[in-house]
């Protein structure tokens, strides 16, 4: 199946995780498949990927909660079902974090803001809602929406480069792994009333 990725060509398979980038070739994406095991080599490897500017998509067996539950703790930029792999999703995958998007079927989102409801604790220090400038929660509604950052520049009217330096700050701030998790903090804390609202001033 991972070879029908015709966009996203040459594809090469390593058995595990720590062999996934081997710096023998460049890199530009890495599809692991999760199975409920070796969450920490798959942390790791994602950590070693974002400070080498390479993507992760996490490929999962099951949609059973406790599986979806360590799946999402991976910091991935991406998510796909094995169950509902084909062709053409995996090249909107892979097109959609090429381009500096999260991309995440509904169950993974369903699960993701379920989660994020039900914690008692905030992730957010009362001091730490006051944080974020206004630009940057004007970058965290734009995540919310599912802008890529090329997007986010565009509405913003700055760089890439002025966009990518805002999201960083943002997940810096929130203490999120990655876009996908800033956006339900977001919404839990009410950072943003809802997608595509404007986001809450500071005080």
């Amino acid at each position: 199946m991972l070879d029908l990725a015709s966009d996203f060509q040459p594809l090469r398979h390593r058995v595990t995780p720590g062999t996934a980038v081997s710096g023998e070739y460049p890199v530009d994406f890495v599809i692991a498949e999760f199975d409920g095991h070796f969450v920490d080599d798959l942390k790791e490897l994602t950590e070693k990927c974002r400070n080498d500017s390479i993507s992760v998509l996490l490929l999962v067996s099951s949609t059973d909660r406790e599986e979806l539950d360590l799946a999402i703790q991976v910091p991935a930029q991406g998510f796909l079902l094995l169950a509902e792999l084909t062709p053409d999703e995996l090249n909107t995958a892979l097109s959609k974090v090429a381009a500096g998007s999260v991309h995440l079927p509904p169950v993974f989102a369903n699960r993701l803001l379920t989660r994020a409801r039900r914690e008692e604790s905030s992730a957010l220090s009362p001091q730490g809602r006051t944080t974020l400038t206004p630009r940057e929660l004007q970058t965290l509604e734009l995540l919310v929406e599912g802008l890529s950052n090329k997007q986010i520049a565009r509405r913003l009217a700055i760089s890439q480069h002025g966009a990518k330096r805002l999201v960083a700050n943002v997940l810096s701030k929130l203490n999120c792994h990655n876009r996908t998790m800033a956006a339900a903090v977001a919404l839990r804390e009410r950072l943003v009333s809802r997608p595509g609202s404007r986001a809450r001033e500071t005080r």
